[in-house]
């Protein structure tokens, strides 16, 4: 063999080891890749089931989410944060409906003249199908009443043998009277007060309790025969509450 042969047979042979050296490295064992996959076992190595680790993809109603070592991408977040716009828009529109109705209510009728704390509108006939209110029955002969407190507290006096009820502007219930009233169906008169009246009423009434319990010369605990059921602590010494359940309402 001449030395030029035994040139390209070294060459050759420097090619195929330098090919095999990056196969060996580019193809490691199944060993060595299934060491690197798995995480060491530790001493304080908690096992954690896997109904409760966050997987990769999440298929929504809003799309699919995905997260990577339990945190979302992007898109992932924009799109939660997306629909909890959307679902807080849906909660407000709830939530004023009850208010926008009972505004229709008083634009209704304050047109027939019922907007002046006085005038009581009264059904000429029982409601039908063409009555254009939401829940009526068609048994009965409606009276209804418009009553505003922003110009100062009210008194409405009521007829015996009647159903009735007061609502406020969110439609939310404040009593009833009547049959099924405090009056007992006998008639009675009934004390609307604004809100801002209702809390001096209150503090005007926490007062009274502690002027009451400072000038007692006896020592006696009044805490049981002036107020047994408001909810706030008694004044001065004494280190019980009054009492810690709701106020109770005297009806008369």
């Amino acid at each position: 063999m001449t030395r030029k042969h035994k040139l390209i047979v070294v060459v050759l042979a420097g090619a195929l080891a330098l090919a095999t050296g990056c196969n060996e490295k580019s193809a490691p064992s199944s060993a060595t890749t299934s060491e690197a996959r798995t995480p060491p076992q530790m001493k304080m190595t908690t096992p954690i089931p896997p109904s409760i680790t966050t997987p990769d993809f999440v298929d929504t109603r809003i799309g699919t989410l995905k997260f990577r070592d339990g945190f979302p991408d992007d898109p992932t977040v924009q799109k939660v944060y997306d629909n909890l716009d959307f679902i807080r828009g849906i909660e407000a529109f709830l939530t004023a409906m009850p208010g926008a109705s009972t505004e229709a209510v008083r634009v209704g009728f304050a047109s027939q003249g019922a907007d002046n704390n006085h005038t009581v509108l009264i059904m000429e006939d029982l409601m039908d199908s063409k009555s254009l209110f939401l829940t009526p029955n068609t048994d009965s002969i409606y009276n209804m009443m418009w009553l505003d407190t922003k110009d100062g507290p009210l008194v409405i006096e009521t007829p015996p043998n009647v159903l009735g009820v007061i609502d406020d502007h969110w439609f939310q219930y404040v009593t009833d009277f009547g049959r099924v009233g405090p009056d007992k169906n006998k008639g009675g008169k009934f004390l609307l007060l604004p809100l801002a009246t209702t809390v001096r009423c209150l503090r005007a009434t926490l007062s009274c309790i502690q002027l009451h319990m400072a000038t007692s010369s006896s020592g006696a605990d009044l805490s049981k025969t002036v107020a047994p059921n408001l909810p706030w602590k008694a004044p001065r010494s004494s280190p019980k509450s009054i009492g810690s359940r709701t106020p109770k309402i005297s009806r008369r």
